[in-house]
This record gives structure tokens, C-alpha cells and sequence, in this order.
């Protein structure tokens, strides 16, 4: 079975549900293909108490997007739901549960395999996402296996870093490692303290001191 569109969007997140909107304004035929549900990475790739790092005037999508309070921040959550009741204001033709096995390009056309069938399409854009995978460095793999490494997209908290006392050390680029850091300070003000660090280009940034020495710091790490 296969179907024709003039443009196939990869990824129902926020980039591609602004460009649904804009090709439906030009009257641009389209189907976006999503892996999951909308904004799917906002639902299993985010921690509970993540808030976006830009204030709300900067989030809109174009078109009738839901408006909060322009300097407050809201958490992944809300924006995870708003991507959802903006898809259906705007009657945005998203295909969920249909992952993209491969993108081929022949006869002046794109062939897309994706959730068991075929589509073909003049135009492909890829709204993925630019940080799909996580960077773990080489060196990661030589810790000791009782050192537990999480990679922010699978953390959820730090009610999980449980029989070892607080993280020792976050790792991980910019805005994300200082976020997972700030979480687990809040977490363990109250029973200890630990080195929490964010690394951005190299370059550490202590959030928290501690009184821990380098062998008695608890086995827990994250990985960017």
C-alpha cells in the first residue's frame, strides 16, 4: 500500500507542526509521519519538573496557539499538551505511531518506508529534532560498572537516585546539565550535600559544594 503528498514532514513535534501550519495557510498538501504521539519526546524524553529555559513569549507556534502568561515558564508538561490541542486547531494530518524505517530518492521523487507501507512525496522535510541522541563520551565506558550512568533523556527525577546519597557529578552541555543539577540539589538540600557540576564546552560550574572527599562521593554520574 503506499500514498502520494507533495510534502512528508518527519516528526510531529513543535517544528513540524509550525510548518503544517504554514504549508496548510499555502494550500500545500502534506502529511506529517510521528513516531509516537505529538511532541513525543516532550512526553518520554523529559524528566517531571523540567521547565522550558525561554519564557512563554518566545514559545508560540504561528496560528491559534494557546497563550500563557508571557514571562512565566512553563513546565514540559503544559507544553506537551499544547502541542496537542494546537495539532488539532490547526487539523494538522499527523500519522502517529508510524515510524520511518528509510528515506530514498529516485525519478524526481522521495520514497519513504515507514509504519509497514510506502509514501511518496516531492518534498521531505526532517523535523527530528537536533539533539536525538545523547553524546556519551568514550570515557564513560571505562567507569565502574557500580557507578550508574543515566543520559538526561532517560532521567526522571532525582526520587530515583536512591541507596546512594546524592549525584556526585552532572555532566552533561549546557542547559540540561545545569537543569538535572539544580533537580537534585533541590532534592537532597535536606539530607546531604554533593559536588553537582554542569560541564558546557569543557569548562565546569559548581552549583554545590560539599564536604565529601573524592572516595567517599556516592555512586551515581550522568553521562551527556
Amino acid at each position: 500500500m503506499s500514498t502520494a503528498t507533495s510534502v512528508l514532514i518527519l516528526g510531529a513535534g513543535q517544528a513540524g507542526l509550525a510548518l503544517s501550519w504554514s504549508l496548510s495557510q499555502r494550500g500545500v498538501d502534506h502529511i506529517l509521519l510521528e513516531r509516537g504521539r505529538v511532541g513525543e519526546r516532550w512526553h518520554s524524553e523529559r524528566w517531571p519538573g523540567l521547565h522550558l529555559l525561554t519564557p512563554n513569549w518566545m514559545n508560540r507556534l504561528p496560528g491559534p496557539w494557546i497563550d500563557a502568561e508571557p514571562d512565566a515558564f512553563m513546565s514540559a508538561a503544559d507544553f506537551a499538551g499544547r502541542l496537542e490541542s494546537y495539532r488539532e486547531a490547526i487539523s494538522a494530518p499527523v500519522v502517529s505511531g508510524c515510524e520511518v524505517q528509510s528515506v530514498e530518492r529516485g525519478n524526481g521523487r522521495f520514497r519513504v518506508v515507514a509504519g509497514g507501507r510506502q509514501w511518496f512525496a516531492r518534498a521531505v522535510v526532517i523535523a527530528t529534532g537536533a539533539c536525538d541522541r545523547p553524546a556519551v563520551p568514550a570515557w564513560a565506558e571505562a567507569l565502574p560498572k557500580e557507578i550508574a550512568q543515566v543520559v538526561p533523556s532517560a532521567y526522571r527525577g532525582a526520587d530515583e537516585l536512591s541507596g546512594g546519597g546524592p549525584l556526585a557529578g552532572a555532566r552533561a552541555k549546557g542547559w540540561c546539565g545545569a537543569s538535572i543539577a539544580r533537580s537534585v540539589a533541590k532534592r537532597w538540600s535536606c539530607a546531604t550535600t554533593g559536588a553537582i557540576c554542569a560541564t558546557s564546552g569543557g569548562r565546569s560550574r559548581q552549583i554545590q559544594s560539599s564536604g565529601f572527599t573524592r572516595a567517599q562521593m556516592p555512586p551515581r554520574i550522568f553521562a551527556p
